[in-house]
């Protein structure tokens, strides 16, 4: 069954200059960073043929397994590193930015599936005044049997903590931008 995390964010900056700072490859690596990911890879954002008036590109990267596990062990449970591929497309909607995203997730220890599609909508905050962004994460995931309920909460609490740790870094880095603190 999907699961859903609702989350919005006022910023300093224009929608499109939030755009620039949530959607370009620096923040994007350094974000990818503070979570210890590896191996970020970032394709350039070019135009979509099939639809018109989007741009898409990929980040990929790997997420280390967080378990000790001697290597013999791992590779015979096949725990390993989780790799992230990511999908994104980008369209201006009237006044609005929106992102969606397609996440493909290979590795997660006791996972047999797992599908996030987050959804990201920046527009002019009220008053003309800088820009909110809404925020909606729509996940499901299958498991290994007999692990349900230990998967179910690590993966619920890993999504909410993963977005609302790049969000609370967007608003620093805009704040710095706007030379607030």
């Amino acid at each position: 069954m999907p699961r859903e995390v609702q989350m919005a964010q006022t910023f300093l900056g224009s929608p499109e200059e939030v755009f620039q700072l949530l959607f370009g490859e620096a923040f994007t690596i350094e974000y990818q960073m503070t979570q210890g990911n590896k191996q970020v890879e970032i394709s350039p954002w070019t135009p979509d043929a099939a639809v018109p008036g989007t741009q898409v590109r990929t980040v990929k990267y790997s997420v280390p397994l967080k378990i000790p596990l001697p290597t013999l062990i791992a590779s015979t449970t096949g725990l390993k590193d989780t790799t992230v591929t990511t999908k994104e497309r980008v369209q201006n909607q009237g006044t609005s930015i929106v992102v969606t995203s397609e996440c493909e997730v290979r590795g997660p220890p006791l996972v047999k599936h797992t599908k996030v599609e987050p959804k990201f909508v920046l527009k002019p905050g009220k008053g003309g005044k800088g820009s909110e962004l809404e925020l909606l994460i729509s996940f499901q995931y299958t498991y290994m049997v007999g692990v349900n309920g230990m998967v179910e909460s690590t993966m619920d609490n890993g999504v909410r903590k993963g977005f609302e740790e790049w969000m609370n870094l967007g608003v620093q880095k805009d704040k710095e931008l706007h030379g607030k603190k």
